[in-house]
């Protein structure tokens, strides 16, 4: 039997096997007692495209009045509103699903989907994300890698920066800063979808220290010191990689990385597809680089001796170890400074410009990118001219090589006998305008007399 009225507890204990009742106060909700006398709660209404909606919401054991009614009047709202429970049923359980994945999607799960599509579009040199990999796993993923991205606040992401700074690392907290806020950009930008990210905690994170650039060069006292250092070290994979950073002024990566294969026979130069800032660069060396370039294999001029790949590891104690010999071999009470191999880079810049290179050229040869309205309408290579100055600057190597006697030590490659070498060198000098200004006498004395630190 089915009928209307307001539904109470004595009602529904009042009801047959069979019995429906319908409650007057909430349109739509209903109670019917099964066969064997068990009630439940039922909705059963018309929607407005004439189609009859009806669901189960439990038993009256389980569910008391007040939540089934509460029940009933969700779906009330959505039918009034000319909607379909199920749809916004199916709906809300998209949204949940959805709300349940983002919980789950963690820091340390994010951070290999940002690193995934770096790869993938392969714009980053490798080095770079070398460097990104090691900071997020050495100072990020162990503090809140495990922790649900929506859940990460702008405090969590200051922590991580100033504990980088108060352990005395002022310049590799200013390194992750860049790379946390690039990486929750990616997070609400590109990686939206995969992430759930809507909000960005990393927007106000800001550098603790002023960064301070590198002014670490060589005089020509330490410069004469670091070429009798590389004919004195009984590496000879040391030798040839520093002599090669020293002579090409390129970064160690691009070094390290070089393959035989990126020597351009037409072009005479060493050819590299992408350097730090994603330019190509041609390097014309000369003939002790270009000697120093054929010394690998026919895949890496530097190959691993234990598998297919570049030599990369160790570098720090083979350039430790050539400071240790420059300063075995300083005048007493001279200290040499530490430096780096990037700091060679630094040397050839500041020398070139000592030995009148122009500074517009000097600095495609180390891959500087020009800036402004010049990178724009500037397209010329300035190959033969880069060729000039990385001549220029092999003579002066050799010039220096030769009087301190180890030239032979250093197998630099000539046409002629290293006994005519200087005449020949210093012949070019005489020569003009094509390496220096002013008379090859006073040349000489001056750079054999000079030891003040290069501006």
């Amino acid at each position: 039997m089915n009928t209307t009225g307001t539904i109470t507890p004595a009602a529904i204990g009042r009801l047959n096997p069979g019995d429906t009742l319908r409650d007057r106060e909430c349109p739509g909700l209903l109670v019917h007692a099964n066969e064997n006398g068990r009630c439940s709660w039922r909705y059963l209404r018309k929607k407005r495209d004439g189609q009859i909606f009806k669901t189960t919401f439990g038993s009256t054991a389980t569910f008391t009045l007040l939540e089934a009614r509460e029940w009933a009047r969700g779906f009330n709202a959505i039918i009034e509103r000319g909607g379909d429970p199920k749809k916004v049923a199916a709906q809300d359980a998209a949204t949940a699903a959805e709300q349940r994945e983002c919980l789950a999607m963690t820091v340390r799960t994010a951070w290999g989907l940002y690193i995934s599509a770096l790869e993938r579009e392969n714009n980053h040199a490798p080095k770079t994300l070398q460097m990104k990999r090691c900071r997020f796993n050495k100072d990020v993923l162990p503090v809140i890698g495990d922790k649900p991205l929506r859940a990460v606040e702008h405090d969590d992401l200051w922590q991580i920066v100033e504990a980088k700074k108060d352990a005395g690392f002022a310049s590799a907290s200013n390194h992750l800063v860049p790379d946390i806020k690039v990486f929750f950009k990616w997070c609400i930008t590109y990686g939206r979808t995969a992430t759930g990210l809507r909000r960005n905690p990393a927007v106000d994170l800001i550098k603790l220290s002023r960064d301070r650039s590198r002014r670490r060069t060589f005089n020509l006292m330490e410069l004469r010191l670091f070429v009798r250092a590389l004919a004195a070290t009984d590496d000879a994979f040391a030798r040839r990689l520093f002599s090669l950073l020293l002579l090409s002024g390129q970064r160690i990566g691009n070094v390290l990385r070089a393959k035989p294969i990126q020597w351009s026979a037409e072009l005479d130069a060493w050819e590299i597809e992408r350097t730090k800032n994603d330019e190509p660069n041609v390097v014309p060396l000369s003939s002790w680089g270009r000697a120093l370039f054929d010394g690998g294999n026919a895949a890496w001029v530097f190959p691993s001796a234990r598998g297919k790949g570049p030599r990369l590891g160790h570098i720090v104690a083979h350039y430790r170890e050539l400071r240790a010999r420059m300063q075995a071999m300083a005048p007493e009470g001279y200290e040499v400074e530490h430096w780096t191999p990037h700091d060679l880079r630094r040397v050839i810049r500041t020398h070139m410009a000592r030995l009148r290179v122009k500074r517009e050229i000097a600095e495609r040869v180390i891959a500087h990118k020009p800036e402004g309205v010049e990178a724009i309408y500037d397209r010329y290579e300035y190959l033969d001219e880069k060729r000039e100055a990385l001549a220029r600057w092999e003579d002066e190597l050799l010039r220096i090589a030769l009087e301190e006697g180890v030239a032979a030590k250093l197998k630099i490659t000539r046409k002629t006998d290293f006994a005519d070498e200087e005449e020949q060198v210093w012949g070019r000098v005489r020569h003009g305008e094509r390496l220096r200004s002013g008379s090859a006498s006073a040349w000489r004395r001056s750079t054999r007399s000079a030891t003040g630190q290069c501006d």
